[in-house]
């Protein structure tokens, strides 16, 4: 059995490219130019767990989420999803640990009453909204959502900590 191709993303000055490190092919690494890539440089970009997906936040297109093809089914095209409910500001995101849920994470501003936080459940379609919540202090890089390991318990950080 072949050793897996490792996938991975550099964020350049003006673009973000994908390249695969091929180790069956005495460790070749090619650039990945099929749809969607290369992209405009994202503000923000996050592997999935499971290495299936990444979120980014695009400077045209704003939230989206690429899904790629399952080990074994490369000749299959990436699909993206935008994410239209999330905020224009996100800078971040946090994975479940078995890559179900995506959660864009934006700076609370003072004084607003609009949520910051947003939680995408993946579905057969895309991504569906499945909560969100306002988050008015939220600090860059606070964990403000654990799941347990085999995602069946979530714990939300509340404002007042």
């Amino acid at each position: 059995m072949a050793a897996p191709a490792i996938t991975f993303f550099t964020r350049g000055k003006e673009q973000l490219q994908l390249f695969g490190f091929d180790t069956s092919k005495e460790n070749v690494l090619s650039e990945k130019k099929q749809p969607p890539f290369p992209l405009p440089t994202p503000k923000a970009a996050l592997w999935s767990p499971d290495g299936q997906a990444l979120a980014l936040v695009e400077p045209t297109q704003g939230v989206q989420v690429i899904n790629f093809p399952a080990p074994g089914a490369e000749d299959e095209e990436s699909t993206v999803h935008s994410l239209p409910s999330a905020p224009k500001t996100t800078q971040g995101f946090l994975w479940s640990p078995k890559s179900s849920a995506v959660v864009t994470v934006a700076p609370g501003s003072k004084g607003s009453t609009e949520p910051n936080l947003h939680v995408w459940r993946r579905t057969e379609e895309g991504y569906s909204l499945e909560a969100c919540f306002l988050h008015p202090k939220l600090e860059k890089g606070a964990k403000v959502l654990q799941w347990s390991p085999d995602e069946a318990i979530c714990a939300r950080l509340l404002p007042e900590g």
